[in-house]
């Protein structure tokens, strides 16, 4: 929580927000219409923009995160708009949430931040507990498949020029040799009248791979629908995808 606190704003500017919704909203679009879904919950929600586009397609939406500061940031991305937004972990959804939504999406690789597999199974027994039956779960991971097993350390550099001037956001793994937890750092570069200055900020990261995260949902009560390394509805290939997109459903 300590990276996205530090981060603040500087968020919403790491991220091309504006390509990441032509590549999502048909996705989510599309499966929202086929499973009837008027009422949303986005837990780890960071600023809000999956919040925003869900309120502005007409749905009712819950957002909640841990993190003080996303909660500011997601109460102002929203503002005016039909989003109830809590700071929760998500272990405490089950208790702050009332009505049974229709979906639950945890995007954005929020759930690795979970470093522990009893933290795991809870936060997804949470997910089942504000689920109506047959409701629809989203999660959206990085691939740790092909992260660790061909040790892709970086991710594309992201570069932006800003009011303050140009910043330039670098992030990358450290991938211990046992394959334990990870390190995602980000480094963000800023250009200044003096020169460049430099801020680093890291977090913990599990690196859940496909077949674990299969068996988590099986034990907390989801059946798998399906599973995708992109948007587009490309299947999930361990090896290659950049993304592992899991669709599932709660029983009963």
């Amino acid at each position: 929580m300590e990276l996205y606190d530090a981060l603040g704003s500087q968020y919403d500017e790491m991220i091309d927000w504006e390509s990441r919704y032509q590549r999502e909203a048909p996705f989510f679009q599309s499966l929202f219409a086929r499973n009837n879904v008027r009422r949303v919950i986005d837990a780890a929600c960071g600023t809000g923009m999956h919040a925003k586009w869900f309120a502005e397609w007409g749905l009712d939406v819950i957002a909640a995160d841990p993190s003080p500061v996303m909660v500011s940031a997601c109460r102002e991305n929203t503002k005016g708009l039909r989003v109830f937004v809590l700071q929760a972990a998500f272990e405490e959804l089950g208790e702050m949430v009332g009505e049974p939504a229709d979906a639950v999406v945890c995007l954005g690789n929020s759930l690795p931040h979970v470093l522990d597999e009893k933290g795991l199974e809870t936060a997804l027994l949470n997910f089942r507990a504000v689920l109506r039956p047959s409701g629809i779960l989203v999660v959206h991971n990085n691939n740790y498949d092909a992260i660790v097993g061909k040790r892709q350390r970086f991710m594309p550099l992201a570069v932006r020029r800003t009011s303050d001037g140009q910043k330039l956001f670098l992030r990358f793994f450290d991938i211990p040799e046992d394959r334990g937890t990870l390190t995602f750092n980000v480094v963000v570069l800023k250009e200044t009248a003096d020169g460049w200055s430099m801020d680093v900020q890291s977090a913990k990261h599990r690196p859940i791979t496909h077949i674990e995260l299969k068996d988590l949902l099986d034990r907390t009560g989801f059946d798998l629908v399906s599973l995708l390394g992109s948007y587009d509805g490309q299947p999930f290939d361990p090896s290659a995808s950049d993304n592992l997109i899991a669709v599932a459903k709660s029983r009963g």
